[in-house]
């Protein structure tokens, strides 16, 4: 099969705090906890485990919940790693999720390096996302989030 890699932040639960540890405490997989060297040098630290045959980095943060969460720091050494990420394993695709202003980031500088983008809502009627309408799933509509756009080709009061 293909190589699967997942960079990811410690944003666990929209409702309340969840502390990193009990959650990877909880999962039936080796957790190392370790610190990864960023573009610029920063030492940024990182849980890094295998799930389901997937290895998983994670970057911790201060806040597991996502209208807390990530910092202005913790989004900057986020992006940084992902930099190194981008340059050492060139990936085909890059798949990324929800709304938050750091998602939209990382599809720019994909799409800068020439690497497609696959974007999905999980959480489209969230409060706390910036896509704050409800999608239906037909292709049409979904299409606008998977043809490789940055953002949505629409505003919001549009109808789509």
């Amino acid at each position: 099969g293909d190589d699967c890699r997942a960079l990811c932040m410690g944003i666990f639960d929209y409702h309340h705090e969840t502390k990193a540890e009990d959650v990877l405490s909880s999962l039936k997989s080796e957790v190392h906890v370790a610190v990864a060297e960023a573009a610029s040098g920063a030492e940024v630290p990182i849980f890094d485990l295998v799930l389901n045959g997937v290895r998983t980095t994670i970057v911790p943060t201060q806040s597991s919940r996502a209208d807390r969460a990530p910092t202005h720091a913790e989004s900057i050494a986020y992006l940084d790693l992902y930099e190194v990420i981008l340059d050492r394993f060139q990936p085909d695709v890059v798949l990324t999720y929800g709304g938050h202003r750091v998602g939209i980031e990382l599809m720019k500088r994909a799409r800068k390096r020439n690497i497609p983008v696959v974007f999905q809502i999980h959480r489209p009627l969230s409060r706390h996302s910036q896509f704050d309408r409800p999608l239906s799933p037909h292709r049409e509509e979904w299409r606008l989030f998977l043809d490789g756009t940055m953002e949505p080709k629409y505003r919001f009061g549009e109808k789509i």
